[in-house]
């Protein structure tokens, strides 16, 4: 890989420098053993956001946060991570290296309704009007930090929906947007996964920083 990325070997090999070097892996399972050894031994500490347990023998070098990106009941924290406190990850600001890690598996059990809908539950548009509502004002709120951030304002008059645009535009101008709804609870599931994951991963990747991703594949 660092044939082919020539970036990625003296990103590695940062804390040789003498700064202290903190990455961030968010997902549906925590970094493996072999990714967490090859890290610290460079010298690298380390923040884990999962559902699943850390591997055990790292406790003083990898915080863990147990929270997992596809229940909504954790939403709010996912939110919280992008605001400009950090929420529950207030340092660092930023980080030099973002790793998402989502997977799925077809004997994974279906979701219960809590976990579709949350604190949220059902009112007198519908449940799905509820939930679609949240979600819409955690995209806002994410997005108007995000375009304060890049924009360089810290003026309460930036532009949230200039931010949602930001978010949503792709780099050919063209394409299908942002589409409908996802039929089925378990691949809702899955996709929220993903999107709260990249969400962090992104609003908390520092500038020049590289972000890696694995994915299966489908939801």
């Amino acid at each position: 890989f660092a044939k082919v990325e020539s970036s990625w070997r003296p990103l590695l090999t940062t804390p040789r420098s003498g700064s202290t070097a903190v990455f961030l892996h968010v997902g549906t399972d925590p970094p493996t053993a072999a990714l967490c050894e090859l890290l610290t031994k460079l010298g690298w500490f380390g923040v884990s956001i999962s559902p699943k347990p850390m591997v055990e023998g790292y406790d003083d070098l990898i915080e863990h946060h147990a929270l997992d990106p596809a229940h909504d009941r954790d939403r709010d924290s996912f939110v919280g991570m992008c605001r400009p406190d950090g929420g529950c990850i207030p340092k660092p600001s930023q980080f030099l290296l973002t790793f998402v890690n989502v997977t799925a598996s077809p004997d994974d059990e279906e979701p219960d309704s809590d976990e579709e809908l949350g604190a949220f539950g059902a009112n007198e548009s519908g449940p799905a009007s509820a939930f679609a509502n949240a979600w819409e004002q955690s995209i806002d709120e994410a997005c108007e930090f995000g375009y304060k951030r890049e924009s360089g304002s810290s003026s309460s008059s930036a532009s949230p929906k200039a931010g949602k645009q930001m978010a949503v535009q792709c780099s050919t101008a063209s394409g299908y947007g942002c589409l409908g709804i996802t039929r089925y609870a378990s691949v809702r599931k899955r996709l929220r996964g993903l999107y709260c994951s990249l969400l962090v991963a992104l609003n908390r990747l520092k500038q020049d920083g590289a972000m890696v991703l694995m994915w299966p594949g489908l939801p």
